[in-house]
């Protein structure tokens, strides 16, 4: 079953978000007081926050994964009614290691990653993992965030390594925490600039508002030939395949990977699918709907353009390929 993963924004997004929050705790056998017991709830003072963003991952419509980042602020630019923090709020984000000369150095707005809770499940399947932080950093990206802090623990530092998180200290033993973390940051410039390197079509980074990710597994079915086209997908990692039905039998054609955009025409024909897409391997995808992608087509006309480039390269690279087979 695919697993659908977006910014947590509506009410019931954000209920899930705290429902599941306790639904780990208690499954790791953590104490929780009793507030937390008898609403099934497990949140606190950044919640209320604006500022504060929480992606979630959905599979089946229930919740599985979420992720937490809330504004670093240092305390001697707090104080006073018009803060957001006072002094007592900001320190626990700096329990466990002291942020505060880190952030004075680097400069610019930065970010504490401090809620990162995944089912038991789904806590080793890498392209979840991956594909979590990669939304959450997408979102902070947008908003000009320039870094972000995270106390690593052994069991998310591969993926934080390949998203280009660099230490800041060595790793240390926390008693708070219970195990050994490595206190780090991500520089959030260069990580975006090498996700847009990484896209053919970069026209379609003018609808990123309106992005969420999709992790499939090996042998999920991503389109279906004959459906409406109501998602483009643009690949991330892993590879597709592309099926056809020819004479009863399911046959494929190509295999695509990282970089390329699928669906894209049927947002705007809103016409059926020619073909079939299958997961090959594990493989984690950026979509967009059809509906708030004409909601953003309706607010900035202008954005047809970027969709007509985009059509007139595939345009270009389907009469390549033709030649090529009339040729052989």
């Amino acid at each position: 079953m695919a697993t659908l993963i977006k910014d947590a924004t509506t009410i019931n997004e954000i209920n899930d978000v705290l429902k599941l929050r306790f639904s780990v705790l208690k499954e790791s056998g953590k104490a929780l007081n009793g507030l937390f017991v008898s609403t099934g709830k497990v949140s606190d003072f950044f919640d209320v926050y604006p500022n504060t963003y929480n992606v979630l991952a959905y599979r089946a419509g229930e919740p599985i994964a979420t992720l937490r980042a809330v504004p670093y602020y240092p305390p001697k630019k707090l104080g006073g009614k018009n803060n957001t923090f006072d002094e007592t709020e900001h320190d626990v984000l700096d329990e466990v290691f002291d942020y505060t000369e880190a952030n004075q150095q680097l400069k610019g707005e930065a970010y504490f990653i401090d809620i990162i809770l995944i089912k038991k499940e789904d806590a080793n399947k890498s392209a979840l993992i991956s594909a979590l932080f990669k939304n959450l950093l997408g979102t902070l990206a947008a908003k000009n965030v320039d870094h972000v802090f995270l106390n690593v623990t052994k069991d998310i530092e591969k993926y934080t390594k390949e998203l280009g998180f660099r230490d800041l200290a060595d790793t240390f033993k926390s008693d708070m925490l219970g195990c050994e973390v490595t206190p780090s940051v991500l520089d959030v410039g260069p990580f975006y600039e090498s996700f847009v390197r990484s896209i053919e079509d970069r026209e379609i980074l003018r609808f990123q508002d309106t992005f969420y990710h999709i992790v499939y597994e090996p042998g999920e079915i991503c389109m279906t030939h004959g459906e409406k086209g109501t998602t483009a997908i643009l690949i991330e990692s892993g590879e597709v395949e592309v099926l056809i039905d020819k004479d009863e039998q399911i046959i494929p054609i190509a295999t695509i990977g990282k970089g390329n955009l699928i669906g894209e025409i049927g947002l705007v024909t809103n016409e059926t699918r020619t073909a079939s897409i299958m997961a090959k391997t594990p493989t984690s995808c950026i979509a967009f709907d059809r509906e708030n992608f004409m909601e953003m087509m309706t607010r900035k006309p202008n954005l047809m353009l970027d969709m007509f480039k985009v059509f007139s390269k595939r345009l270009k690279a389907s009469n390549n390929e033709l030649a090529k087979l009339q040729k052989s």
